[in-house]
C-alpha cells in the first residue's frame, strides 16, 4: 500500500490507496477470505494518519462507485487486458540472478530509480517500485490522467516483479485505467502509447 503526500496551493493533503479496491482487484474470487484482514488493515492504517489541523477524511476515486464484482473481474474495454494477463518483461535462471540483474541496472539506469522494495521473506518473490524519468516517464502521462481536484499520487510508482525466474508488471492497459476508474475514453486515447512506452523502459532494467 502506497501513502502519498501532496501540495496544492496552500493545502496539504496525505492521501493513501484503498485497501478493500485494491483488495478486490488483487485477490479477485478469494477477496471474502482475506476480508477481514483487510478491514483490520484499514482501520490501523486509518489511525496511523497525521493529525493535522482541519484534518478530515474523504473516499474518492470513482464518482458513482464501482461494484466488487466488477473490479473481481476488471478490464477497461472490449479487448483489454484482464488482471491475470500480466507483460513478462524477463525471464532467468534463478530467482537470485533476476535481483542481481535488476539491482545492477536500477544502479546505473537512467530511466528508473527505486523508490521501494518488498521481498517476501521465505519465497522468491520480491517487488519494485520504480519511478519512471523522462522523456517517456511519469510526467509525460501523469498530468494528463491526474487532473481532478483530489490527486492520485499515491497511485505510483509503477510495479515489477520477481515472481521465482519470472520479472513480470501488469500491462499498462490494466494498471492505468484500474488505478483512475472515472477515466474517459478520450483521456486514455490521449496515453495510448503509454503502456507500451512503460513496458519498454521497464525492458531496460531486465538486460544482461
Amino acid at each position: 500500500m502506497r501513502l502519498a503526500i501532496t501540495k496544492q496551493g496552500e493545502m496539504i493533503y496525505v492521501t493513501c490507496q484503498n485497501p478493500v479496491y485494491w483488495g478486490n482487484v488483487f485477490f479477485q474470487g478469494d477477496y471474502p477470505e482475506v476480508e477481514e484482514y483487510f478491514a483490520a488493515f484499514q482501520k490501523k492504517l486509518m489511525k496511523s494518519m497525521p493529525r493535522m489541523r482541519g484534518r478530515f477524511n474523504r473516499s474518492f476515486g470513482s464518482t458513482e462507485g464501482i461494484t466488487t464484482e466488477k473490479l473481481q473481474h476488471y478490464r477497461y474495454g472490449f479487448r483489454m487486458p484482464y488482471f491475470e494477463e500480466m507483460v513478462k518483461l524477463g525471464t532467468f535462471s534463478n530467482f537470485s540472478e533476476a535481483k542481481k540483474v535488476i539491482e545492477k541496472n536500477l544502479a546505473s539506469s537512467d530511466v528508473g530509480v527505486k523508490v521501494f522494495e518488498k521481498e517476501v521473506p521465505g519465497k522468491n518473490v520480491k517487488l519494485y517500485g520504480i519511478g519512471l524519468r523522462r522523456p517517456k516517464g511519469e510526467s509525460s502521462f501523469f498530468p494528463t490522467i491526474d487532473t481532478g481536484d483530489w490527486k492520485h499520487t499515491a497511485s505510483l510508482p509503477l510495479e515489477i516483479l520477481i515472481a521465482d525466474k519470472k520479472v513480470l508488471m501488469l500491462d499498462g492497459k490494466f494498471r492505468i485505467p484500474v488505478s483512475f476508474p472515472d477515466m474517459p475514453k478520450r483521456t486514455f486515447k490521449k496515453i495510448r502509447s503509454t503502456p507500451d512506452d512503460i513496458k519498454a523502459l521497464f525492458e531496460t532494467l531486465v538486460k544482461y
